[in-house]
């Protein structure tokens, strides 16, 4: 065709964002730069602000998207500039080394994709409190949330620590699990911290655990390496 031709014709682009429901098989999905990112997990995809209004069926959806996994993990870019970010439907919080460490579970898989595509980007901000719009607050180990047992407890964490606050399908994928203390021990160890503005300082003293700091909760071993040591307590 000749370019006096070609110019008759409008040229449509796909927007960048899109995202479309498959009604047989109850897949969502998230479209970006020509791939289709999918779940069929709810709360994945009110994370990405996926909803029912585009509705596709599922042998078009198998001819025409290429597919890829969507999870709440975003890891966006190749090394040495490798970013990494959790979603909260329009959010995606950006984590630092420990973050990584506390936050997300070894064989978590995730979602390969531009940091372009975020509607909104936030450091995490070195929190371990999350909070959620009824305002219970809860500390992240992994993909295990551990409420408070008590106000004074409560009061501690957010005292030594930032909060975040978290949708209710955010915390949906997490697993609730027992109360978290001031004291702390990791599964393999034999030792009991006590936890102070994002530091712990190993509590050397049975009479001052007993006393002060008694009782603790088990965490896992990456939680507690992710932290300042402290000076110890005698």
């Amino acid at each position: 065709l000749s370019d006096g031709t070609l110019s008759r014709f409008t040229i449509s682009t796909q927007p960048a964002q899109l995202s479309y429901y498959n009604n047989d098989s109850e897949e969502k999905y998230y479209l970006y730069d020509g791939l289709a990112y999918t779940t069929t997990d709810t709360n994945i995809a009110n994370l990405w602000s996926i909803n029912n209004t585009n509705t596709i069926s599922n042998t078009a959806a198998n001819i025409y998207f290429d597919k890829r996994i969507l999870s709440r993990y975003v890891i966006s870019g190749t090394s040495p500039t490798t970013r990494h970010f959790l979603v909260d439907t329009g959010v995606w919080y950006e984590l630092n080394s420990s973050e990584i460490q506390r936050l997300i579970n070894n064989n978590e898989r995730a979602t390969l994709i531009d940091s372009a595509a975020a509607p909104s980007i936030q450091s995490w901000s070195n929190a371990y409190v999350i909070t959620t719009a009824g305002n219970i607050g809860y500390v992240v180990d992994k993909q295990t949330a551990r409420p408070f047992p008590n106000t004074q407890v409560r009061d501690h964490w957010l005292n030594n620590s930032n909060s975040i606050t978290v949708t209710d399908s955010f915390m949906n994928l997490l697993q609730i699990s027992d109360p978290i203390e001031r004291a702390l021990r990791s599964v393999n160890d034999t030792r009991i911290y006590y936890f102070e503005n994002s530091t712990k300082r190993w509590i050397q003293s049975l009479n001052a655990y007993i006393n002060t700091y008694a009782p603790h909760t088990l965490v896992t071993d990456t939680f507690l390496s992710s932290t300042t040591d402290g000076s110890p307590i005698q």
